[in-house]
């Protein structure tokens, strides 16, 4: 049982042995509904001033705070990704285009193309395997076609 419900069943047992007490001094009988209409109010507001207990807003921080990690960690993630493509893309077309031979062309090619369908393997973990082949495909199409275009020709 947490720290915060202890509390406020002793303050209700408090309460209750207090108001009753008072209850019946007051109008000389006990006036059942009319007291639980009076406990009813006063439990509330304690409850309302216990409501945000240091438990409970360490429980409520904690709650946001992995929240925050998370969306910092999974931006982090995507910029490694954006990254990661962009220099697939760049880097062999910068080699491709300082060294121009056939052989660079199409060694820069192969060994850009298996590397990607490698971190795409290991990035894409809920994807079927068509989608890491198509998107394989797709990457060594758009190098095939900068090889074809004259860089190495």
């Amino acid at each position: 049982m947490t720290a915060s419900l202890t509390r406020m069943r002793a303050l209700t047992t408090h309460l209750a042995t207090i108001d009753f007490a008072k209850h019946v001094e007051q109008i000389g009988h006990f006036d059942e509904d009319n007291f639980l209409h009076q406990a009813q109010q006063k439990l509330r507001e304690h409850i309302k001033l216990d409501f945000f207990s240091d438990e409970v807003r360490e429980r409520h921080n904690s709650v946001f705070m992995a929240a925050a990690i998370k969306q910092r960690s999974d931006f982090q993630r995507r910029l490694l990704i954006a990254v990661s493509a962009g220099l697939a893309l760049i880097a062999p077309m910068l080699i491709m285009s300082l060294h121009q031979s056939k052989l660079t062309s199409l060694l820069t090619t192969s060994i850009f193309v298996v590397f990607v369908a490698i971190l795409l393997a290991w990035v894409m973990e809920d994807a079927q395997n068509k989608d890491i082949v198509a998107a394989t495909a797709a990457y060594a199409a758009v190098l095939v076609v900068f090889v074809g275009t004259g860089s190495g020709a």
